[in-house]
C-alpha cells in the first residue's frame, strides 16, 4: 500500500470507530465501505474487518456494561445459537460476485436503517424462541459476510422497543463481539497472518478513538446525526460496489 492510502485508512478507521463505537456498534459496515472504495476486494478484507470489529466492539461493550446497560438473560438466548451459526457461515463456500451481491445489499440495508432509525419490520424479541431464531439468523448471516451482525440486530430490538437505545447498544455491542469471534474461529491461522498484516498498525488507534466514542455514547450523544452521516458513506460505498460487480 501507497503511504497515502495508508493515511486514509488510519484517518478513516478512526473516526468510523468513534462513530460506531458511540452507539454500541464494532464499525462492519464502516470498515467494508472504507476498504471498497479504496480499491480492496471482499474476500481480502475479511480478517481485518473482524478484528477491527472485536476491537472496537470489546471497547463499546464494557463501558455500556459499566454503565448498567447490560442484560445477561436476553442475551444468552441471542447467543447459544448464533456462534456456532457465525462459524459455519464464515466456513460456507460461496463465490465472489455472490459475497460481492451480498455485501451490496448489506451495505445499502445498513445505510436504509441507520437513516430511518428503524427496521422494516418487527419481531418477536421478548420471547426465548423468537431472540434464538434471531441470533441464530444473525450468526449465520455474520459469518458469511464477515461482519458481527450489530447494525442489524439493532434496528430489529428498536423497532421491536425491546429496550431503550443504551439498553439496546449494549447487546449489540457482545453480540458483535462473540460473532466476530465465531467468524473469525473458522479462517486459518496463516491466512489471518496474511490478511492482518498490512493492517495491523492501525489497531492502536482505532482503540483509542473506539474508546472514546464508547465513553461519549454511553454517557450523551445525539445518535440520529451520526448514524445519518454513517448512512451517506454505507450508500457510497454500495455504489462503488454496484458497479465494482458489473465491471463498471
Amino acid at each position: 500500500m501507497d503511504s497515502t492510502v495508508i493515511i486514509v485508512i488510519l484517518i478513516g478507521f478512526s473516526v468510523l470507530s468513534y462513530l460506531y463505537a458511540s452507539v454500541g456498534h464494532g464499525g462492519a459496515s464502516g470498515y467494508i465501505a472504507l476498504f471498497i472504495l479504496l480499491g480492496f476486494s471482499p474476500q481480502e478484507i475479511k480478517v481485518p474487518v473482524l478484528i477491527l470489529n472485536i476491537l472496537v466492539a470489546s471497547v463499546s461493550a464494557i463501558q455500556f456494561t459499566v454503565k448498567g446497560y447490560f442484560q445477561w438473560k436476553p442475551f444468552l438466548r441471542l447467543f447459544i445459537l448464533s456462534v456456532p451459526l457465525a462459524y459455519l457461515g464464515s466456513k460456507f463456500g460461496i463465490q465472489e460476485k455472490w459475497i460481492s451481491l451480498l455485501l451490496m445489499l448489506f451495505l445499502w440495508y445498513s445505510a436504509w436503517v441507520l437513516w430511518r432509525g428503524e427496521a422494516y419490520w418487527k419481531f418477536p424479541v421478548q420471547s426465548t424462541g423468537g431472540l434464538m431464531f434471531i441470533g441464530g439468523m444473525l450468526g449465520w448471516l455474520s459469518g458469511m459476510l464477515g461482519i458481527g451482525g450489530g447494525i442489524l440486530l439493532t434496528p430489529i430490538l428498536m423497532a421491536s422497543k425491546w429496550g431503550n437505545s443504551k439498553e439496546v447498544s449494549a447487546q449489540s455491542a457482545w453480540f458483535i463481539v462473540v460473532n466476530s469471534l465465531g467468524g473469525l474461529a473458522a479462517i486459518s491461522i496463516p491466512e489471518i497472518q496474511q490478511q492482518i498484516q498490512p493492517f495491523w498498525m492501525t489497531f492502536p488507534l482505532i482503540l483509542i478513538f473506539g474508546y472514546l466514542g464508547a465513553r461519549w455514547g454511553s454517557l450523551k450523544g445525539n445518535e440520529m446525526q451520526l448514524k445519518k452521516i454513517m448512512a451517506l458513506v454505507l450508500a457510497l460505498a454500495s455504489l462503488k460496489l454496484l458497479f465494482q460487480t458489473i465491471g463498471f
